[in-house]
């Protein structure tokens, strides 16, 4: 269950950091990302733990996400 959570962290993390603050070419939609990382710190054995991250578009267009990849 960590592992699972662990590597779904790691992949937005790493999404992020490739899009973070970046302008659709050929459009003014910018995705804008307040925080890239988060540290749960210590997690006992079979504790469930969550974090949200909240992604916001300041483009002057409409933001679309079609697609997502992990690293």
């Amino acid at each position: 269950m960590r592992n699972t959570i662990l590597i779904s962290l790691s992949a937005l993390l790493l999404i992020s950091v490739v899009v973070l603050g970046q302008e659709v070419k050929g459009t003014g939609a910018k995705l804008f990302i307040d925080q890239t990382s988060f540290d749960f710190g210590y997690i006992p054995g079979g504790e469930v733990v969550s974090h949200s991250f909240f992604f916001l578009s300041k483009g002057t267009d409409s933001l679309k996400i079609l697609k997502v990849q992990p690293g």
